[in-house]
Parts: C-alpha cells; structure tokens; sequence
C-alpha cells in the first residue's frame, strides 16, 4: 500500500511541475531488465538483473513516467544503468539510460534512441529505486 501511495503521489506531483514527461507505450509493461551503462547512446550487454513482480514493474514505470525534462544535466557523463522495458512480444522494446543518484539527490532518465533531453526525477524516487536495485543486485 505504501509502494502505491508513493507511486500516486509521484504521478501527480509531476503533473504540478508543468513540464514535459517521458512517455512509455499505453500497454502493460512485463518486465524491466537492467543493464551496467557503457556510454550514452549505446547500449550495454552486461545483464544484472530482470524486474517481473508487478509491484517492482509497476515503481520503475512510475519513476520514469514521473520524470519530468529539466535543463540540469547529470554530473557524470555516463549512465549508470541501461534499462530495457518490455510490454511482451508484440511491442517493440523501450531503451532508457538511468543515472541514478545519492540518497538526498535526484535521478535522471534518457531515452537511449533519439535521446537528447533529460528527464529528472524526485529525491524519493531516487531512494526507491536504490533500495530495489540494491534488494535485487
């Protein structure tokens, strides 16, 4: 309940700032796999883990649906994190770098193909996404 409670907040928080959002397909999204970054605009083969359980699908899908385009950037030039959304096998894949921040600090996402903007997210988001990688990893 508090995991929904804080994806909601996030959801609508977001609406508030007035900025652009980043968008994901309007279909179920079936898993989230998680890759080590290389370099922006590439993407890496270095699996680490893969999300199924809706309760961690559905905190990763509002994070990024949360972000919102801002003209910070992040301090390292290379992600942290390659993620790769999956909504089955009739819909393409949907490529998002992550760099994810300190706990206190934004995170910040952007999309791997024609990805020029970054989208930023709350300090919560930060920390909720840090503790699930780190349960996962």
């Amino acid at each position: 309940m508090k995991k929904l409670i804080i994806i909601l907040y996030l959801l609508f928080s977001a609406c508030g700032f007035g900025n652009e959002t980043m968008v994901l397909l309007e279909e179920e999204v079936k898993e989230v796999k998680v890759y080590r970054s290389g370099a922006v605009g590439t993407f890496s083969d270095q699996e680490l883990m893969t999300f199924t359980k809706p309760e961690s699908i559905l905190i990763i899908e509002g994070a990024i649906r949360s972000a919102v385009t801002r003209s910070e950037t992040p301090g390292e030039e290379t992600p942290d994190y390659d993620l790769i959304i999956s909504y089955g096998d009739d819909f393409p894949l949907h490529p998002v770098h992550l760099w994810l921040g300190e706990v206190g600090e934004a995170s910040y996402f952007m999309y791997l193909v024609e990805g020029d903007e970054f989208y930023i997210t709350s300090t919560e988001v930060t920390a909720e996404l840090k503790t699930m990688l780190k349960r996962e990893y």
